[in-house]
């Protein structure tokens, strides 16, 4: 069985539940079940959380569910990623003058 599909069922979760805890659409959870598509790198990560597995597990390269250890540095960096991708170019260019300027502070 699809080891998504596996730990969504293993949750008692419908494909409807995973699919606006991700923010995709239904058929979406759907293509990744049956293999006609694959999530994207961000899309594995919030599952490896969700479902407390590593990536691997999620990808049918280990059969070992986990645990998962996510420390907290990286779940800001994973969180903080998100957000940064979430941006647009112009965005993130400000966004990364922003973090300079603080850092520029910060060693003043």
């Amino acid at each position: 069985m699809n080891p998504i599909k596996q730990l969504r069922t293993e949750a008692k979760m419908s494909q409807e539940r995973l699919a606006a805890q991700l923010n995709v659409s239904r058929s979406t959870i759907a293509m990744w079940e049956t293999g006609g598509s694959n999530p994207d790198k961000e899309m594995l990560a919030k599952m490896s959380k969700l479902f407390g597995v590593t990536v691997d597990y999620l990808l049918g390269l280990d059969t070992e569910k986990g645990p998962l250890t996510v420390t907290d540095e990286e779940a800001l960096d994973q969180e903080l990623i998100s957000l940064l991708t979430s941006l647009t170019p112009a965005e993130q260019e400000k966004a990364a003058a922003f973090v300079q300027g603080l850092i520029a502070n910060r060693e003043a």
